[in-house]
């Protein structure tokens, strides 16, 4: 098969078309996959920056954590100080109430003696028979 220069020169130009479509095409695709690629980067980017603000807050609410139980913890020392200090103990009652017995203790006896004492003296009046 031989071919004349006009269609070697038509096959040439056809050969050039398809090349510089093919170039142009995968010029397209690159530079498609180059903004994808940045879109991408730039979400990462963001993901990233959204994991450290995140962070600093769970590091921020932590330290506020630890704040308010140490201050919760002071104040369960104090009430504790201050029950002690000032409620009773049930020791304390017990050793507070021995001497209101004792002293009760006391006037019961007493009270026994007046009044054997005054039912001895006194004579029992007869009953009536009814």
């Amino acid at each position: 098969m031989t071919f004349d220069l006009e269609t070697l020169k038509v096959i040439v130009e056809i050969a050039a078309a398809v090349i510089s479509s093919i170039v142009a095409m995968l010029g397209v695709v690159w530079r498609w996959s180059r903004w994808l690629a940045s879109e991408f980067e730039k979400r990462d980017a963001a993901r990233v920056e959204e994991l450290r603000q995140r962070d600093l807050a769970l590091a921020a609410e932590t330290v506020r954590a630890k704040v308010a139980e140490e201050e919760v913890r002071r104040s369960i020392e104090a009430h504790k100080l201050f029950a002690a200090e000032h409620f009773a103990t049930e020791e304390g009652v017990a050793k507070a109430i021995e001497p209101i017995i004792k002293a009760l203790d006391k006037m019961t006896d007493r009270l026994d003696r007046v009044l054997s004492d005054y039912s001895a003296s006194r004579p029992v009046p007869p009953r009536a028979r009814g």
